[in-house]
């Protein structure tokens, strides 16, 4: 047994990050101003981001609130595009044509319980939010993706994917391979692709949440997309 919340890479990746804006990612944000957790979920657009409480945001245009016009708009935008507002984690999945849903929120950094942060932030339940963990199984880094409410059983990992036994990967180890640091790291668009096995009790829900690649921020997709994004294998890995 293992606390995921101590002794993990938590998934959550940024909207935000440094350097230009690919056209094919811009093209599909739109903002909203609610977080998208307290809407009922009635499909994707591509890339939607939804701000969390805290995050300053304003509706985008058509609604234009506030007394915005369409001219402060596109000047909004416009400094949001030239600050970066793409994670290699939603690049990934918009390559790979799978639509899914930003949401950014507020992250305090005195916490380190990044996960339950994220639930208690977007007002989710938290076994809809996955965080991503780096394991060293014999030798081999392998991605976990288990629920906050819960800890990965790294017995049930190992047994998962063949080894006698596993530990948590090395801070340096997995950053270097994942392209992500400790505390944003998303299991989507990572550096090197590593074997990746989901906790079976994603299947259970209509869609889950995973870190975008920074804290702060996570992408709400289906389980089936997620598993196709990651080519990962679904097995029982709670502890």
């Amino acid at each position: 047994m293992v606390d995921t919340d101590q002794n993990s890479q938590q998934a959550c990746f940024s909207i935000g990050s440094d350097g230009p804006v690919p056209a094919h990612v811009e093209e599909h944000v739109d903002v909203l101003a609610k977080p998208r957790s307290t809407q009922p979920f009635t499909g994707f657009a591509h890339g939607r981001i939804d701000r969390g409480p805290g995050t300053g945001m304003r509706n985008p245009w058509p609604s234009l609130p506030h007394g915005d016009t369409v001219e402060t708009m596109a000047a909004k935008r416009s400094k949001t595009k030239s600050k970066g507002a793409s994670t290699q984690a939603m690049v990934a999945l918009h390559e790979a044509g799978i639509p899914f849903a930003v949401h950014e929120y507020r992250h305090d950094p005195d916490t380190t319980a990044y996960g339950a942060e994220a639930a208690k932030a977007l007002s989710l339940d938290p076994q809809r939010v996955f965080k991503t963990l780096v394991a060293d199984a014999d030798g081999t880094l392998v991605v976990a993706i288990v629920p906050v409410s819960g800890q990965l059983s790294l017995k049930a990992l190992a047994s998962a994917v063949g080894a006698k036994r596993a530990v948590m990967g090395d801070p340096k180890a997995v950053e270097k391979s994942t392209g992500y640091v400790l505390g944003g790291i998303s299991p989507i668009g990572q550096r090197k692709a590593l074997p990746t096995i989901l906790d079976i009790s994603a299947l259970d829900h209509s869609t889950v949440f995973v870190s975008g690649g920074r804290r702060g921020l996570d992408l709400e997709l289906k389980p089936d997309d997620l598993i196709s994004a990651t080519r990962a294998r679904t097995a029982p890995i709670q502890a």
